[in-house]
C-alpha cells in the first residue's frame, strides 16, 4: 500500500531484471519524478528507452556507473527524471481510454 511513498522516498528508481513484460512497476517508477534506471530487456527497453537510462543485462559496473553519473550531474538527473514523469503520463489511464475509444469510433467508422 505504500509503494509511491516509498518510490518517492528514492533518489533513483532501479529495476534490475532479466525479462518483464509491459511492467506496471516500470511505469510507476518512472510516473514520480525520479529518474529510472532498467536492465535493458524485453518488456524495460520499449517503455525505458528515450526516456530514463538502461543498462546492459547483468552488468552491474554500468549500472554503478549509471548511478553515479546521475548523481554527480544534476543537469542529468532533472533531465532524466522530467523525460521519465513524461512518459509515464503517457500511460494515464484517461489517455489510454480515449486512445481505445478513438480506435473503435474509428473502426467503427463513427468519426
Amino acid at each position: 500500500m505504500d509503494v509511491p511513498s516509498l518510490l518517492k522516498a528514492a533518489d533513483i528508481v532501479i529495476m534490475s531484471s532479466h525479462l518483464e513484460g509491459l511492467s506496471l512497476s516500470n511505469i510507476e517508477g518512472m510516473s514520480v519524478g525520479k529518474p529510472f534506471i532498467a536492465s535493458d530487456v524485453d518488456g524495460l527497453r520499449e517503455v525505458t528507452k528515450n526516456y530514463g537510462i538502461l543498462f546492459p543485462h547483468q552488468d552491474a559496473e554500468a549500472l554503478a556507473k549509471a548511478i553515479t553519473e546521475l548523481m554527480r550531474n544534476s543537469e542529468l538527473y532533472d533531465s532524466t527524471a522530467a523525460r521519465c514523469k513524461k512518459r509515464a503520463l503517457q500511460f494515464d489511464i484517461s489517455v489510454m481510454a480515449k486512445k481505445y475509444n478513438d480506435r473503435y469510433c474509428r473502426l467503427l467508422k463513427l468519426k
